[in-house]
């Protein structure tokens, strides 16, 4: 059982105006989501506290079950990650309510915004042998702000107890695994599993054998990726410097457990006849600043892709690596022939 009971806005004025309301979306491991209904932003007290939530989802999980079957799976993974369990929050405009609310309704996932997410883990829920009860969980975003605070409970002991012991029963290699897991260490920490997923950072920009190519309203750089089909992965801005050189702090985690989007799009990308199917995109865009205008225009200079197959092939991951990114288009409409650098570093 999964219960949300409160949620806690940290700062309710840095959200767009736009945003008339809120969903919380529950995944649990690989099973089907469920949604909150919606929760108005009038709903809200002056703190940005909403009381009431009203969130309940009950998941049979005994003998025969997928939810039994997928917990073994998660149970026996090395991987920590996928007994995870996943809160995400979803603001609404009003183009959303409506579609959230129409005759044939989608999901917050595809009508709303995606602005934060937590997770709380059921391995550790069953190692430390008690429910989750009205457990402060905090959402954080992908840039790694703390937008909100929810109030969840998961009543999950009982069906861990029956999963484990069936583990047991079957003397399985991953039962030793596992109790190896929650075995507490010397300062009361649990083991740590090796990190099952994908890595990228971006930690340097060099625009020195083109600066004079970057239109000269451009006063900052962003760099957005595409991983498999998920977008609207933005890095902060940076200021560009006269000498063509900067620094830039970006870091993205993809967790690739069972359950994980990003391992169901690796997948299928290795099973794709196309090898561009696992390509990694990063491309390189302007923002050009006008007084009159309320956003910065976006002005696409330059992008590169690193392919996933080929570092498989390969046995390596990528750290530090120096990649060309090369112009989108030239001055005047010439042709793609030079490039500036990047040096990113993904690891899978």
């Amino acid at each position: 059982e999964i219960r949300v009971t409160k949620l806690e806005l940290l700062d309710a004025r840095a959200l767009s105006s736009a945003l008339e309301g809120f969903a919380i979306d529950v995944d649990p491991l690989d099973l089907p989501h469920a949604q909150s209904a919606v929760l108005l932003r009038s709903a809200f007290d002056a703190r940005g506290k909403l009381e009431q939530v009203g969130f309940v989802s009950r998941v049979p999980a005994g003998p025969g079950s997928k939810a039994r079957q997928l917990l073994l799976d998660a149970l026996e993974s090395e991987s920590r990650e996928d007994s995870d369990v996943y809160f995400t929050l979803y603001g609404l405009n009003r183009q959303a309510l409506r579609a959230l609310e129409g005759r044939s309704p989608l999901a917050a996932e595809e009508a709303g915004e995606e602005l934060a997410i937590g997770n709380l883990n059921l391995e550790a829920l069953l190692s430390e042998r008690g429910d989750y009860v009205d457990k402060r969980v905090t959402l954080t975003s992908k840039k790694g702000v703390e937008v909100a605070i929810a109030t969840v409970t998961v009543r999950a002991l009982a069906v861990l107890d029956a999963a484990e012991a069936a583990l047991d029963a079957h003397g399985s290699a991953a039962k030793a695994k596992l109790a190896q897991r929650l075995k507490p260490v010397a300062d009361g920490a649990l083991p740590r599993a090796p990190y099952i997923g994908i890595e990228v950072a971006i930690s340097h920009i060099s625009l020195k054998e083109v600066a004079r190519t970057v239109p000269a309203g451009v006063d900052e750089l962003v760099m957005d990726f595409d991983l498999l089909g998920m977008t609207d992965i933005v890095s902060e801005p940076v200021r560009v410097r006269a000498d063509g050189d900067m620094r830039v702090s970006f870091r993205q985690l993809f967790p690739c457990g069972v359950g994980h989007r990003a391992r169901r799009e690796l997948m299928e990308a290795l099973e794709s006849d196309s090898r561009e199917d696992s390509d990694v995109y990063f491309t390189l865009h302007g923002l050009e600043r006008q007084a009159r205008r309320g956003e910065p225009a976006r002005i696409e200079l330059a992008a590169a892709f690193v392919n996933l197959e080929e570092l498989l092939a390969d046995k390596r991951e990528l750290v530090d690596a120096k990649l060309p990114l090369f112009l989108a288009a030239a001055p005047a409409g010439g042709a793609r022939a030079r490039s500036v650098s990047g040096r990113e570093s993904p690891r899978a």
